[in-house]
């Protein structure tokens, strides 16, 4: 399965039993047991950083202000 970029991906599981145990869910396990071949996009940024890029593109404009007033 291959989640192309700015998909999503939602999986619904439904889990019956009558053995009184308790249930387990192997997601990305050791190779071999539990694989999902998932295939993800190559580049994966979380929403919470994306606040950074414009921090990050602001860093250098102050970092030469500061160097000039030093001068």
């Amino acid at each position: 399965m291959v989640v192309t970029a700015g998909g999503s991906l939602c999986v619904q599981v439904t889990l019956t039993h009558n053995t009184g145990g308790k249930p387990s869910l192997v997601y990305d396990g050791p190779a071999g047991s539990g694989d999902t071949n998932i295939v993800a996009p190559s580049i994966i940024v979380p929403e919470s950083l994306l606040g950074f890029i414009g921090f990050a593109a602001v860093i250098p404009i102050l970092a030469s202000r500061l160097i000039r007033r030093r001068r």
